[in-house]
């Protein structure tokens, strides 16, 4: 009596046979399919010019389905290319609002943010009568600090590193200058501009990303 692994191996052997026949009738039948289309292709054309009516006409239906059938897979090809045309046109209109979504959200959250300060450190200026404006006592200099607020942290980071440059470019602005007119709330204004104007044309020309968007007298003391 066969033991249940010498049944397990002649089953396993059996099947494997199997597979192997059926592999190598597939095979042969596939090597007979090119030649069985060249035929029926031949016989087609030849019944294109039979005297037989039913023959021509079938031969003549045959191409026309062979054309039917190219011309329905170039529209599925063209289809199907339209198709991926549009969704890759979708997916990149898709990205872009999102970047220009993203960048809105960006700009609006820096709008929401305070701009970076600096300070420059205090400053003199010396006062002076304006002309026909008889000479009184007292009010002969005004000290003040200068803060800067810039709308990029790249030129405020500049400005700190740099600040010895930066106030010698301020220095041809602290001339002695008429009493009434820093004092005014309008030349506070226009010498707060001045500086500003100055430090912006600083870097510009030394290629500094951002500006100065305001000038700030946090301490402003007349003596």
């Amino acid at each position: 009596m066969d033991s249940p692994k010498d049944i397990l191996q002649s089953v396993t052997r059996t099947i494997f046979k199997g597979l192997a026949s059926a592999l190598e009738s597939l095979f042969e039948a596939l090597k007979g399919v090119p030649g069985q289309i060249r035929e029926g292709f031949h016989e087609a054309w030849v019944g294109l010019r039979s005297p037989d009516h039913p023959t021509r006409r079938m031969s003549v239906v045959f191409y026309l389905s062979l054309v039917g059938v190219a011309v329905t897979f170039y529209g599925f090809g063209k289809y199907t290319m339209a198709a991926r045309e549009r969704d890759r046109l979708a997916r990149l209109e898709a990205e872009r609002k999102a970047t220009e979504e993203r960048l809105k959200a960006e700009e609006l959250r820096k709008m929401r943010e305070p701009p970076p300060y600096q300070t420059m450190g205090t400053f003199s200026l010396e006062l002076r009568e304006s002309e026909g404006v008889a000479r009184s006592s007292g009010l002969r200099a005004a000290e003040m600090e200068i803060v800067v607020a810039c709308s990029a942290i790249e030129a405020c980071e500049w400005i700190k590193a740099n600040l010895d440059r930066s106030r010698g470019e301020l220095g041809p602005l602290f001339t002695p200058t008429d009493r009434e007119k820093i004092l005014s709330p309008g030349g506070k204004r226009a010498f707060r501009e001045e500086i500003r104007d100055t430090l912006n044309h600083l870097l510009e020309e030394r290629g500094i990303k951002g500006t100065i968007l305001e000038v700030l007298f946090p301490r402003f003391i007349v003596s």
